[in-house]
């Protein structure tokens, strides 16, 4: 059974490393069925049936990192691209741990791939694109206008042109577009154990206190809140939820960075997780649970009370019931709580996400091609078969010319399948796309827990706005991390002897004071410095 559950959850983290979510756009090759439809896909010219990216067969060498699935050149991918545009791909792969030095090493060998997938938030692109590494996309964006459509769409919304410019003011790399709002994360509850007692869903903090109270007399050998990923997870999430945070952040409100811990309301966030631990609510091991143990507690009678991603609820609710033999297992996401008047917000993931961005070698042999095939993978075409594959093989249509995947193809929502979506197919790889649809990710990942989560979560606005991505000098990044890490050092230890007991509210203060003298506002200053050059605020 524990082999099990480490098996699951170890694919559970994969989930939510690679990002298995997905926007807002139908994707159809055909026109007329998206007309018919009411397609809400972006209304770009497709070429003819006959014309592709390269009137001639070529190889390319493809730069990306792998994670715990390796590339593969012979997966179905890869076939379809090269099917679709002439454009076959020869591997070059490096493991992410690995990724800078790699990076680092072929910059200085001069001799770059022909087409790569970046990682990080494109620095390497902004750093090495004005000193002609890179093909200079802005110079050529006439050229690539499904890749034009998708960075107007988010220019306002998401500074998608102003994310993307290096110093010298042009793209050196086309990011990944999420086409929808990327809601992630929000606590979720045993609701079966909820309705077996009479119990109502919590609403404020006191009345998940009181929830935890009455569970845990229900079942005295419990520890209701469970907690992975070190001290700080639940009690960000509370800070959050309670309008404030850990650390320096980005203040939509004010329109600048500043740090957080500041505010009284992070006092009541260490209060309140203090309150859940000395009452026995709290895992009293809540700073160093693992995965294993974090999956195993609340698909059991352990644990029933936890900050989770959207996708979990349905893996965890599925996971549970296969272990409790119990029909009724049910986890299930729940609002925000309310506090002072509002509720918390989720946090979004950006519409411009520079953290899969694709980039050409300015001495490739095949510069134009590649620009074509960039634009080609935010076309419809590109996108359907970036996340889907070929019709026949991998999908079929719907009477309203949707791709819908055929059962042998498993997914979250098809597990039942047999051939993996990604280890098999090669498909919805984040290394490989380049636009994410709602569609797609309705039909292959969001099963009724998430899309309930998703749905309530929009419906009463619980979510926060992107905060703007700032690239810092060498000498500014170097000067803050060598400031941050002694601030968060200090306020690491001083959070977990706040909430186990050893130390009283009143340490807060001491720490704020140690904060100062260790130049926390300078990084403050910093941040808000080089937001001001990048945005002009």
């Amino acid at each position: 059974m524990k082999k099990f559950i480490k098996s699951l959850s170890v694919i559970i983290v994969l989930v939510i490393i690679i990002g298995l979510l997905a926007g807002c756009s139908t994707v159809n090759k055909s026109k007329e069925s998206n007309k018919n439809a009411g397609s809400t896909t972006l209304d770009i010219k497709e070429p003819a049936e006959t014309q592709k990216i390269s009137p001639e067969k070529i190889t390319v060498s493809f730069f990306t990192t792998e994670d715990a699935v390796p590339m593969n050149e012979n997966w179905l991918v890869f076939k379809a691209i090269e099917e679709k545009t002439n454009i076959k791909m020869k591997l070059m792969t490096v493991s992410y741990a690995n990724y800078e030095e790699k990076m680092n090493a072929l910059i200085a060998s001069g001799d770059l791939p022909d087409l790569m997938t970046l990682r990080g938030n494109g620095e390497a692109a902004k750093k090495y694109g004005p000193d002609g590494a890179f093909v200079n996309l802005s110079a050529n964006i006439d050229k690539m206008p499904n890749f034009k459509k998708y960075m107007d769409k988010f220019d306002s919304s998401a500074n998608s042109y102003k994310l993307c410019k290096a110093s010298d003011g042009n793209i050196y790399s086309a990011p990944r577009i999420n086409d929808f709002v990327w809601i992630t994360e929000t606590y979720s509850v045993r609701s079966d154990l909820l309705k077996k007692h009479g119990l109502k869903t919590p609403d404020t903090f006191d009345e998940i206190y009181n929830m935890l109270v009455e569970l845990k007399k229900f079942y005295p050998d419990s520890t209701p809140v469970v907690n992975r990923w070190g001290a700080n997870t639940f009690l960000a999430s509370v800070a959050r939820f309670m309008h404030t945070g850990l650390g320096i952040q980005f203040d939509p409100n004010k329109n600048e960075y500043r740090y957080y811990p500041y505010d009284e309301d992070f006092k009541e966030a260490l209060l309140f997780v203090q309150k859940l631990y000395k009452d026995g609510l709290l895992d009293p091991e809540f700073a160093s649970t693992s995965m294993d143990v974090f999956t195993e507690k609340q698909t059991t009678e352990k644990a029933f009370f936890m900050y989770l991603y959207f996708v979990e609820n349905d893996q965890n609710t599925m996971l549970g019931k296969e272990i409790s033999k119990n029909p009724e297992f049910s986890i299930e996401p729940i609002l925000p709580p309310m506090y002072k008047g509002s509720r918390g917000k989720g946090s979004v993931v950006s519409s411009v996400d520079l953290g899969f961005s694709k980039a050409i070698s300015s001495k490739s042999k095949y510069v134009e091609p590649l620009i074509k095939f960039i634009d080609w993978l935010y076309s419809e075409e590109g996108i359907e078969t970036a996340l889907f594959g070929l019709e026949g093989d991998t999908f079929k249509r719907d009477s309203q010319g949707r791709p819908v995947l055929m059962d042998i193809v498993k997914t979250t929502t098809n597990p039942e399948g047999k051939n993996d979506i990604e280890s098999y197919y090669g498909l919805y790889k984040q290394e490989i796309y380049s636009v994410h649809t709602e569609y797609s990710v309705d039909h292959i990942f969001r099963g009724p827990l998430y899309s309930k989560a998703q749905k309530m979560m929009l419906e009463n606005g619980c979510y926060d706005k992107v905060s703007p991505i700032i690239t810092l000098t060498a000498q500014d990044k170097e000067e803050a991390g060598n400031i941050n890490t002694q601030v968060n050092t200090l306020r690491d230890e001083t959070i977990i002897k706040i909430i186990t007991g050893e130390y009283s509210i009143d340490k807060v203060d001491e720490f704020l004071k140690k904060a100062k003298e260790l130049k926390v506002d300078r990084v403050v200053e910093i941040r808000n410095n080089q937001y001001k050059k990048e945005y002009g605020k």
